[in-house]
């Protein structure tokens, strides 16, 4: 399944914090990413943890190899590769 994907700015959200289960700490980044679900009208906000942000552009995300269903719930295993498109598709 391929989707289209925008980025709109560049901007990141730093979350840290320790974990009440384990008690490690962890930190990470957030960026927010515009995606058009098949058959919808407007996108839906996904958050996209990452180091670096995407660069504002139009997006492929390409969901072949790491989507899955599950419990009619749908899954995303691997990491996530946004691949630039030239124009919206």
């Amino acid at each position: 399944m391929k989707l289209r994907a925008e980025v709109s700015d560049t901007s990141m959200t730093h979350v840290s914090g320790t974990s009440k289960r384990t008690g490690n700490a962890f930190s990470f980044h957030k960026q927010n990413v515009h995606v058009w679900m098949p058959g919808q009208k407007y996108p839906v906000t996904v958050e996209r943890i990452a180091d670096e942000p995407l660069p504002v552009g139009n997006y492929i995300l390409d969901l072949t190899q790491n989507l899955t269903v599950r419990d009619g719930r749908f899954q995303v295993a691997g990491d996530l590769v946004f691949h630039p498109s030239k124009a919206a598709a």
